[in-house]
């Protein structure tokens, strides 16, 4: 399994995530955590993975669960509720753990991208309302991490869900922007 999950943007060693994938590679740029927000960003994720020698091309998770032939998922932020309903509206999540169980794909993101691996999503609630979705709210995460992923700790509207996640006895991990987690094999 290759993950590269970043609490902001980048994070702090994209050339760790060149070194999980093949000479030349293809994103699948996935921003569907932006969706009740209006303007995706998409053109600078593209821009951004370019950067580093990454070619991105958008995919829409409500059009299309196409995601074989690709290297790499790059996930971004924004609502991780959003994202999930995303997923599971033609089965991408299944088809997501399976890639990543097999690996036959990489998965990079930051933020919602890497939370909506997390086994739940409750308490992340407290800073994204499910509230934003036309939709019922799915709760459950892909389940890929045995512990939440917490973005931008350290940020006061993190707080309640980190105080939620303890109250609670749930595994997480903080992480402050800028970190990175690498699971590469």
């Amino acid at each position: 399994m290759r993950l590269y999950l970043s609490s902001q943007g980048l994070g702090d060693s994209s050339e760790r995530l060149l070194a999980m994938l093949p000479d030349e590679p293809r994103a699948a740029v996935i921003a569907n955590a932006m969706d009740p927000y209006g303007e995706r960003g998409v053109d600078e994720e593209i821009e951004t993975l370019s950067s580093i020698g990454v070619e991105g091309t958008e995919l829409d998770l409500r059009e299309s669960s196409d995601i074989e032939g690709f290297d790499l998922l790059w996930v971004r932020g924004g609502n991780v509720f959003a994202l999930r309903h995303a997923m599971a509206v033609h089965g991408t999540d299944r088809k997501i753990v399976d890639l990543l169980r097999r690996d036959a794909i990489a998965y990079a993101g930051y933020s919602a991208g890497p939370a909506v691996l997390s086994p739940t999503l409750r308490g992340l609630d407290l800073c994204d309302p499910p509230s934003d979705l036309s939709g019922e709210a799915i709760f459950e995460g892909l389940g890929v991490l045995d512990f939440v992923f917490v973005p931008h700790s350290g940020l006061a509207e993190m707080d309640p869900v980190v105080a939620y996640l303890r109250r609670e006895r749930v595994p997480h991990r903080t992480f402050r922007d800028g970190d990175v987690l690498v699971i590469d094999g």
